[in-house]
């Protein structure tokens, strides 16, 4: 376990700061403020790089006597960060929240948060936050003497010949220390000079180290492929963490030849150790047969361990298995609840399809109240399909007002991210004037980007525009084209807008047998217009047998779904 940073007595009173480490370059800087305006603070900085910290600090928590919470998207899917503030509300501390941007807290913490006076600091300048924490009453019992200097500890002389440099254990703090701003000012490039003190020792830690920097171009210039030499020293003395990082690089060819085979062996290296991360990468390799034969109950293995870690992806993706049934029988309480443990941690993905399971009622009694709730911490994130399914609850009107104009903002957040479906029904809006302005030239322009995306139903739709001349010349070959690439995936819409393509030769030769066959196959997938288009072409014996009791058969089906012409067609002929 690394040691964490002291600078004073324990015995006098200090700050607690909580904070991600995913922030760590964000916070900083207030952090050192703080320390240069006298304050006596507390944080958990003795980290390995690219590893989370245990939560084991309950009792410097316990001491404190004032408690601030850099709060962040990171800081809310932080199971340890959460921890920290539940209990420093449960032991009444003075706690002074800071928003390091806007963020929805869950509905329970938001509730005790918000009888506090919390403080906003979303740009990259410390000073006006830190002139106003100066005078804050209730921190200065935690203040002594400013340091005469705002300038940092003269950094440690690097040895200046091979008999003086230090044991590689030595090297690596001495690197932490520039890594991460402790008691210096953060420099990356004297940071690897540390850490290839070590490495060159042989020390395992400090040439996984060596990697990360030479991976995220942290004080030297980004190279993956020496990553990978450092991260194969590490990984060769069984380092669990370059294992699985070395298994990264050939899963995905930076810096080396892209071999699954070698990213399996490496993952599975680091998941038999127990590292979760490995464990979901190799459940990854299993799902979809990256270098292993594709094995859903192996992938479903492998996600079970890493989930049982909190590993939220692999949370999420194991609740997909279960809703799926991929490599376990289907179930959908199962995945309901492991999407709700990802959901739980702030995992856009979990949150999203944690909603569609309250939307169609999947092993959750049915809410569409719940779905928007969930639908909306999701898409809150960005998250375009959560986004899209946000829009469509406000175009029905499902769990919120309907409101077309709330619609049309969510589908075009979720469109600008080249989300398919988004961007066709933002189209939709347009066509229709729903929320916007009715415009055919924007509709078919967001058809057109779903389109040669390959979205069915904009593919139809955009084939719809240039049969009808909505917001393109009218062109019948054109609409053919489109039509026919939304058949070749077997929409029932286009099947039947081809059908009456050929039945009047609009952009192909006639075919009133062609006509009838596209007919039947959008009528057998429910499609009403093509059941009365199929009846008409009966009880007019056109591309087929005259034939009025199969007439009467697939108008009552169109009639069934609400078509008048079907209905004005059976009561014409039967009265």
């Amino acid at each position: 376990m690394n040691d964490l940073l002291f600078e004073f007595n324990e015995s006098e009173p200090y700050i607690f700061i909580s904070y991600a480490h995913r922030d760590t370059d964000r916070v900083m800087p207030l952090i050192n403020g703080l320390r240069e305006l006298g304050f006596r603070v507390w944080f958990d900085a003795g980290i390995e790089v690219g590893s989370e910290w245990p939560a084991f600090i309950a009792n410097h928590l316990r001491k404190c006597s004032c408690f601030i919470a850099l709060l962040s998207h990171n800081y809310q899917s932080s199971k340890n960060c959460c921890q920290e503030i539940s209990y420093a509300l449960k032991k009444n501390r003075n706690i002074i929240p800071i928003y390091l941007e806007p963020v929805e807290l869950e509905a329970g913490l938001d509730m005790q948060l918000s009888m506090l006076h919390a403080l906003n600091h979303y740009g990259s300048d410390s000073q006006p936050l830190l002139k106003h924490l100066r005078s804050t009453a209730s921190l200065q019992p935690c203040r002594g003497a400013a340091p005469k200097t705002s300038a940092p500890p003269p950094p440690p002389e690097p040895p200046k010949s091979p008999e003086k440099i230090p044991d590689p254990q030595t090297c690596c703090r001495q690197a932490d220390k520039y890594y991460f701003g402790r008691e210096v000012a953060q420099d990356y490039a004297e940071a690897v000079k540390w850490y290839r003190m070590g490495a060159d020792q042989g020390y395992a830690k400090a040439q996984y180290n060596m990697g990360v920097c030479y991976e995220n171009g942290k004080g030297v210039p980004k190279d993956c492929s020496i990553a990978a030499q450092w991260y194969r020293k590490a990984a060769e003395q069984g380092h669990v963490k370059a294992q699985c990082n070395l298994g990264y690089l050939y899963e995905t060819g930076s810096g080396v030849q892209k071999l699954y085979s070698e990213a399996v062996m490496w993952y599975r290296k680091a998941a038999e150790q127990g590292h979760a991360r490995a464990q979901h990468n190799l459940g990854v390799c299993y799902e979809f047969a990256k270098g292993v034969t594709k094995s859903y109950e192996e992938a479903v293995k492998w996600y079970r361990k890493a989930a049982e870690q909190d590993y939220v992806t692999s949370q999420s993706n194991l609740g997909y298995c279960y809703e799926a049934g991929n490599g376990v029988v289907k179930n959908y309480e199962e995945a309901a609840r492991w999407y709700r443990k990802a959901a739980d941690q702030g995992q856009d993905r979990g949150q999203c399809n944690l909603g569609y399971m309250y939307e169609v009622g999947h092993g959750v009694a049915q809410s569409y109240e719940e779905a928007v709730r969930w639908y909306r911490k999701s898409a809150d994130q960005g998250y375009p399909r959560a986004q899209c399914n946000l829009a469509y609850m406000y175009e029905v009107g499902r769990g919120v007002a309907q409101s077309y104009e709330e619609a049309v903002r969510w589908y075009r957040k979720a469109a600008d991210q080249n989300h398919t479906r988004a961007q066709c029904n933002l189209g939709y809006m347009y066509e229709v004037g729903h929320g916007v302005a009715q415009s055919y030239t924007e509709a078919v322009r967001w058809y057109r980007k779903a389109a040669e995306q390959g979205q069915a139903r904009a593919q139809c739709n955009l084939g719809y525009m240039y049969d009808a001349g909505n917001g393109v010349p009218q062109d019948y070959a054109q609409a053919v084209y489109w039509y026919r690439k939304a058949v070749d995936q077997g929409y029932a819409r286009a099947q039947c807008n081809l059908g009456y393509c050929y039945s009047k030769g609009n952009g192909v030769t006639q075919s009133s047998a062609e006509a009838v066959r596209l007919y039947r196959l959008a009528a057998d997938q429910g499609d009403s217009v093509a059941q009365c288009n199929l009846g008409i072409c009966y009880e007019q014996g056109k591309g087929i047998t005259k034939d009025l009791t199969e007439a009467k058969k697939w108008y009552q089906k169109a009639a069934d779904q609400g078509n008048t012409s079907a209905k004005n067609a059976l009561k014409r002929l039967f009265g």
